[in-house]
């Protein structure tokens, strides 16, 4: 039951952005995991933990944890784990362009409906009510991939003063809570934005 406390723990402190709480509780349900050795606790152990590197974008160690749990479910023929941790494997493939790795897996159909020209209204929309439900929840990272994406919506739109206000608090989130993965592109998006 710790173990499985630690790995929940783990996965809901990543969704505040409280990233180094949660991993020394993911890491700490590894640990503990691998001593027990049996059951799904290791399993649960690996999708927490690498839930949580997912969420703040450390994607080398979220492959590396969630393939190592994969594994562990395809061995013990764990299908309640397998698809949660094939659609976090398969987010992180299709975020570091992996897609190849990702196809046939949840998270590639997701990726594929944001491809196509999107519905700025509707798309608005729903981010603004995802920023609702997180900053109620005070939940820090979809905060800031909200900001983020109504920021892009904006500049698309030619809205350049709330384009520049939205991406610009997704920039200091991002930073504030280490998630340097999504930087590069809040940045170049950022100054397009300047430049408009």
């Amino acid at each position: 039951m710790r173990i499985q406390s630690q790995a929940w723990l783990a996965r809901i402190l990543s969704a505040l952005g409280a990233f180094a709480a949660g991993r020394r509780h993911g890491e700490e349900a590894l640990r503990l995991a691998t001593l027990a050795g049996h059951g799904n606790t290791p399993i649960i152990a690996h999708a927490g933990l690498g839930h949580l590197y997912l969420a703040q974008g450390d994607l080398e160690h979220a492959i590396r944890v969630l393939e190592q749990g994969l594994a562990l479910c395809r061995a013990s023929g764990n299908r309640a784990s397998f698809l949660p941790i094939a659609a976090d494997l398969s987010y992180a493939a299709a975020l570091q362009g992996r897609l190849v790795e990702g196809r046939a897996l949840y998270q590639l159909g997701v990726v594929k409906a944001h491809a196509a020209p999107p519905d700025t209204e509707q798309a608005a929309a729903h981010y603004r009510q995802a920023l609702a439900l997180a900053d109620a929840l005070g939940m820090r990272p979809l905060q800031a991939h909200c900001h983020r994406g109504l920021g892009t919506l904006y500049a698309q739109r030619g809205r350049w003063e709330q384009g520049h206000t939205e991406l610009s608090t997704a920039l200091t989130m991002y930073r504030t809570m280490d998630m340097t993965f999504w930087l590069p592109e809040t940045e170049a998006a950022l100054a397009q934005v300047k430049e408009g």
